[in-house]
């Protein structure tokens, strides 16, 4: 004996059976094996793993490289550094010297003088003692000459 059913019934068992044959049409054609899987998962990370060692590396040098920039400006403004100190010492204690207002500034080895001095032979006179200094690569004189009364 055949139980009768209502419409909406047929209709929703319709729908599920539809439903399930789309869901298996849908559904990729997996041949691999679990081991395939496995294997291709590993390459995955593998790759990824490579791929993160070289970003690695990359940002290494890129730090390596910022460093020894940092310590050959710190060098640098050391040596400019004893270059100012040294040549102020000599300026203050030269003998010709007396009554220039002189100051020094040094940039990678490069010295620029300001200030006055009292006369052209002192001009010329702190331009040789920076010159000659150690360390010094050039000078730029950029003293003037202030006569005194």
């Amino acid at each position: 004996m055949m139980i009768p059913m209502k419409p909406h019934r047929t209709a929703v068992i319709s729908a599920l059976l539809v439903a399930l044959g789309v869901g298996g049409c849908n559904r990729a054609d997996d041949t691999r094996t679990t081991g395939q899987n496995v294997d291709l998962a590993i390459a995955k990370v593998d790759a990824q793993a490579a791929s993160a060692k070289a970003q690695l590396q990359h940002n290494g040098e890129q730090a390596k490289q910022s460093a020894n920039h940092a310590v050959n400006s710190a060098k640098e403004a050391a040596a400019d550094a004893v270059v100012t100190a040294a040549l102020k010492a000599r300026l203050a204690t030269d003998k010709e010297l007396v009554g220039a207002d002189i100051t020094v500034e040094t940039t990678a080895g490069h010295v620029i003088l300001h200030g006055t001095t009292p006369d052209a032979s002192s001009r010329f006179r702190a331009t040789q003692l920076a010159i000659t200094s150690k360390g010094v690569l050039g000078v730029d004189n950029q003293l003037t000459v202030v006569h005194q009364p």
